[in-house]
């Protein structure tokens, strides 16, 4: 295996790198993308739906992409030598005249910009996505992998964290509507209120859509908006976002009713830094605790100094008093006052 890449929702960047291996075919050591995304049960993976950009990149013979969610359920986009891919199986919101197939992938001029929409929202029923005038169905994605999972306890608002909704393929400059058939602004179901659109992602070369919303939701209904791949992601992490007033959709309407908010959310994570901070006190974090904490490269050791002024190494696996020592950058672990040197 050359390499397994990481799912989820997200550019990764392999720019200007060199892949060598003894091998004489590439079937023999294939570079996986999307590595264990969408595996129930797993925390991992998202919406299972990243780019990858091989840019510049060099392979000592030709790379065998392999894509690794689970079903192949995968919208990946993969930029390499001149070319974008993406998985024949995908939601293609596009032409394909031009591109070549080449089982699994379709390959694809550059030029195109083909990016990713993701959405981030509960299941609204089959969304028709229509893109320069053509129409394309879009299945709600669940995420199989949340199934036994219960929400983040140390997140405010965590309901919103749920890597479920919806992702499609789009060229550079299209034009395109999103047409809603199920009507949740009356719901009192949790998270009806969330609609965060997320296009691209801001490392890549910079592109744009034009996107408007219609169909039967009239609370999220608007007209022509211009979308850049460099909008804003506050508020949006890779399971999802913590509030539903987020992404490029929230910031072309002005906004909607919503059931937590911005400014709920940040006086709910100070309340919980604070109290995190009175809760990890050293009293009740004896020696044995740190002593449990793993960290392969340094020691690490019960420091009570921690807990009052801080220190080189303090907060070792989020734990106030404890101190990593004894490696590069750090200081001994018998004086937390003198800089380690390796002998």
């Amino acid at each position: 295996m050359q390499i397994q890449g990481p799912g989820g929702s997200a550019a990764v960047e392999l720019r200007g790198a060199t892949f060598s291996w003894s091998a004489t075919d590439a079937a023999s050591q294939p570079v996986q993308l999307n590595h264990h995304c969408g595996l129930d049960l797993e925390p991992t993976g998202g919406l299972c739906a990243s780019h990858y950009d091989f840019a510049d990149s060099t392979f000592s013979v030709p790379p065998n992409f392999i894509d690794d969610t689970a079903a192949h359920r995968s919208d990946v986009v993969v930029l390499y030598n001149g070319t974008v891919r993406v998985l024949l199986t995908a939601n293609r919101a596009f032409d394909g005249a031009g591109c070549t197939s080449a089982d699994p992938w379709l390959v694809c001029p550059a030029a195109m910009g083909l990016r990713i929409v993701r959405i981030y929202s509960p299941d609204r029923g089959t969304m028709v996505v229509t893109a320069d005038g053509v129409g394309y169905e879009v299945a709600y994605r669940p995420v199989p992998k949340w199934s036994g999972h219960a929400k983040l306890p140390y997140v405010p608002g965590s309901a919103y964290i749920h890597p479920t909704g919806y992702t499609f393929v789009v060229a550079d400059g299209a034009t395109v509507e999103l047409s809603l058939r199920t009507d949740l602004s009356q719901s009192a179901s949790e998270r009806s209120d969330m609609f965060v659109v997320e296009y691209s992602d801001p490392p890549l070369p910079p592109t744009s859509i034009t996107l408007s919303v219609t169909g039967v939701d009239s609370a999220l209904a608007g007209g022509a908006c211009a979308v850049a791949s460099t909008h804003s992601r506050s508020f949006i992490t890779p399971y999802g976002p913590l509030v539903p007033q987020a992404g490029a959709w929230w910031e072309c309407t002005g906004g909607w009713p919503t059931r937590y908010d911005q400014a709920a959310f940040l006086a709910d994570f100070g309340s919980l830094i604070a109290s995190n901070v009175q809760v990890k006190a050293c009293a009740l974090f004896p020696e044995a605790a740190c002593e449990e904490i793993y960290d392969p490269w340094a020691t690490v050791v019960h420091d009570t100094v921690c807990g009052d002024v801080g220190g080189v190494g303090c907060w070792a696996g989020g734990v106030r008093c404890c101190r990593r020592c004894d490696a590069e950058g750090l200081n001994t672990c018998a004086d937390r006052d003198v800089a380690w040197a390796e002998r």
